[in-house]
């Protein structure tokens, strides 16, 4: 005798609503909502208020020093973004959206381990337009909660200091 096709859909629909509640339960038992505490020394600072996204944001700035062997002023415009895929894992990226300069651009994102542990994965290093620079943090093990930048302008001054450009 066959069976009434809308009693397997609503059967199987619960399974799997079973089953999202299970990884669910999973996902919150492996990252609780402490791995938001404050950071270990020579982290970053925890000042920031966590915030879950499941999209990217974006910020972006200009930088204006003087061209490598010159007297003379110069500006570059760079954007950055970064999403921590709501606390699993995640990334930063930067990129010089106009470096007429020739200025060097890095950056490294902190992957927050929970409990205030977590270290920094650093970028390679970028001169040209539109190549992004980005570091990932290890999805379910730790989550991206801070990007930082930091410039080169080849005035024999070195790097600046990093600065920080997202927080999630």
């Amino acid at each position: 005798m066959p069976q009434n096709p809308r009693i397997i859909v609503r059967t199987t629909r619960g399974r799997l609503g079973i089953l999202a509640a299970g990884v669910v339960t999973v996902v919150t038992i492996l990252i609780p909502a402490s791995a938001s505490a404050a950071p270990a020394a020579g982290s970053p600072s925890s000042a920031h208020a966590a915030k879950a996204s499941a999209r990217p944001t974006a910020s972006s700035g200009a930088v204006t020093a003087k061209m490598p062997g010159t007297g003379i002023l110069c500006t570059s415009d760079w954007t950055g973004q970064g999403n921590n895929y709501l606390q699993n894992g995640g990334y930063t990226q930067v990129e010089w959206t106009s470096n007429p300069c020739g200025f060097s651009i890095q950056e490294r994102t902190w992957c927050n381990f929970g409990g205030g542990s977590g270290n920094w994965q650093t970028s390679g290093i970028v001169f040209g337009d539109n190549i992004w620079a980005k570091t990932s943090c290890t999805p379910i093990v730790s989550y991206a909660s801070r990007g930082e930048v930091h410039f080169n302008h080849q005035d024999g001054k070195g790097w600046d200091t990093y600065q920080t450009f997202w927080t999630g």
